[in-house]
């Protein structure tokens, strides 16, 4: 691997002791039920739009910051009355699935809820399931009075209630409660039991707005924001219930007014001492992105004019602004994918790209079909669902990029930066990659492979001509991509002789899969983390190449090509364009592969 220089990178190291990587955190009592109610079966009620957004970047937060264990999250999408009940208990009786779940006084809980909260006729807030009428929250509603006591009767360690839901009777989208007076529409929060710390979006006549560009509520937004270090006033490590309210107070109704010219101010009951988040002083985790499913395809981009190159960014054949893709799975445990539209664009880099190398020319323009693109890199709990299904060996002789030579080989398997679940696979060769893929292809009837490197290009660039996907944009590479940087300068040993970029990521190693925003095409991790592995042969530059955007087969096809840099890669090698190769059956502790899925 000529251009991230592994070979060199070992001789340096190989007398440097490695640096150990803490552990995430860990919480295994801890339980989280999370809900969003996206979509209600009655006519009057409007879908909560993001509601579903909200549920999954919870579900995140818990598991990757708070260290809550998957099996110990429960979520809930367009729960029903009675799968409330079953959760929280009745008013009569409190030992619902939340009481079977927490162990008395080793347990924290978190109770999330995303989507419509409505008044009573005799005052008091109801969350409003997705079977309820609101005009009889009553009967068919969920008591936050119920919820509250339930939930003081579990003599949990703690517990933390976010609500994402107004209780004045009306929405973005209309008056939930038709014909109520102004006087009605009023829901009161009950007081919070003793052991509680309740946040909600709004005071009780006020409306809950949505962030549309962020596609979350405006106070899941802002909550998320804050609990990922933004609310740290003091920078001590720890976000507090009131931090986190001065936060909101601060940011949150500043832009319902802004945007919207509405007052929105969010409440805190209970324990406003209490710790929501913890990270290392001053080293807050990075905040993860999502981008929603769309309800229809996205249409086919049209291709723009091709102006003439006059500097290093200048475009050389550009699409209009893609729309928001669709994702979907085709099993439950199938890396989740993103459907890339049918397209065209310029491959390659000008030779007045800085940072560039002869193999990333000559530029061509390469029309490409529609296909699919997995929207994360392979994690290390999809491959492991592979190999215990095949029995695949692990394979040894990983090369470790911070580790002498003659140290034990590790496998896919060790996590010697203290990887999770949610990391990319690494340590896993060409001939691994593909046999996953076929592996998919098997089990699902689709026809699942490596992309070739024509159709990495295009998704990376979702229809940018410039070096990086993040050029238009004034903040550093840091915010965007996973690569050698002022972390990597503190924790890995021998990147002092790097050119480091000179921002910080938070990461010195592998980061969680999506802890970076995505590209238009909603593709995350396609610049850094880990290289990923495409179909084709190696080739030092793209004369002869297929006038297609097929795999080239032919060339030194013993090594196949890597694309879109590491955790080690340093800022001039974190462009679209760069190109690298590992032979077939060799194995990096920097690469991983993300599969495509032909239409």
């Amino acid at each position: 691997m000529r251009a991230i220089g592994l070979l060199g990178m070992m001789l340096v190291w190989a007398s440097i002791a490695p640096v150990s990587l803490a552990q995430m955190p860990i919480n295994s009592d801890a339980i989280a039920i999370v809900i969003g109610n996206r979509t209600y079966k009655h006519p009057r009620v409007p879908a909560v739009d993001y509601a579903h957004n909200d549920a999954e970047a919870m579900r995140r937060f818990v598991v990757e910051v708070l260290g809550y264990r998957e099996g110990n999250v429960v979520v809930l999408k367009d729960a029903s009355q009675a799968e409330m009940i079953s959760a929280f208990g009745s008013a009569e009786d409190h030992q619902g699935h939340a009481y079977r779940l927490v162990r008395p006084k080793r347990s924290d809980l978190t109770v999330f809820f995303s989507g419509h909260g409505v008044p009573g006729r005799a005052g008091g807030g109801y969350l409003l399931p997705s079977d309820a009428d609101p005009a009889t929250a009553e009967l068919n509603g969920y008591a936050l009075r119920t919820l509250f006591a339930n939930l003081a009767k579990l003599e949990a360690r703690s517990v933390t209630i976010l609500i994402d839901a107004c209780f004045s009777g009306d929405s973005p989208k209309g008056r939930l409660i038709e014909s109520a007076s102004p006087v009605f529409v009023r829901g009161a929060l009950p007081a919070a039991a003793s052991g509680l710390t309740v946040l909600t979006a709004a005071q009780s006549d006020q409306l809950a707005s949505w962030d549309h560009d962020a596609r979350h509520g405006l106070f899941t937004q802002h909550v998320l924001e804050g609990l990922y270090g933004a609310a740290d006033a003091d920078q001590d490590g720890h976000v507090t219930a009131v931090e986190l309210k001065a936060y909101l107070d601060e940011e949150m109704t500043y832009a319902a007014r802004r945007r919207f010219n509405r007052q929105q101010h969010p409440s805190l009951l209970g324990d406003e001492n209490r710790v929501l988040a913890s990270f290392p002083a001053g080293r807050p985790p990075p905040r993860p992105y999502l981008i929603p499913p769309t309800p229809a395809p996205a249409p086919a981009m049209a291709l723009a004019p091709v102006p003439r190159a006059t500097g290093p960014q200048a475009a050389v054949g550009s699409l209009a602004p893609p729309q928001a893709p669709r994702s979907f799975r085709d099993c439950a445990d199938c890396p989740e994918m993103i459907r890339i539209p049918s397209g065209s664009f310029v491959m390659g880099s000008p030779p007045d790209e800085p940072g560039r190398y002869d193999e990333e020319g000559p530029q061509r323009r390469l029309a490409v079909p529609a296909f699919a693109l997995g929207k994360y890199e392979v994690t290390r709990a999809e491959y492991a669902a592979f190999v215990a299904a095949t029995d695949r060996a692990d394979g040894a002789g990983c090369r470790h990029l911070t580790r002498p030579e003659d140290e034990a080989p590790i496998t896919w398997r060790d996590a010697p930066y203290g990887e999770g679940p949610r990391h990319p696979v690494s340590c896993v060769s060409w001939q691994d990659a593909r046999a996953y893929a076929e592996w998919l292809a098997r089990r699902t009837g689709r026809r699942y492979r490596l992309p070739s490197e024509a159709e990495w290009e295009y998704a990376a660039r979702a229809g940018s001509a410039a070096a990086t996907p993040w050029a238009a944009e004034a903040r550093p590479i840091c915010a965007f991509a996973n690569i050698a940087d002022k972390t990597a300068r503190l924790r890995v040993p021998g990147a002092l002789r790097l050119n480091l970029a000179e921002c910080d990521d938070g990461q010195a190693f592998a980061a969680p899969v999506g802890s970076y925003p995505p590209n238009a095409f909603g593709l995350h991790d396609i610049i850094g983390n880990v290289f990923e592995w495409t179909e084709d042969c190696w080739n030092a530059g793209y004369d002869g190449a297929p006038a297609a955007a097929v795999s080239w087969r032919a060339g030194h096809c013993a090594n196949r090509v890597l694309r879109g840099g590491s955790w080690l890669s340093t800022p001039g090698r974190a462009r679209t364009a760069f190109r690298d190769w590992l032979a077939a059956d060799q194995r990096s502790d920097g690469v991983g592969f993300r599969v495509a899925r032909e239409e």
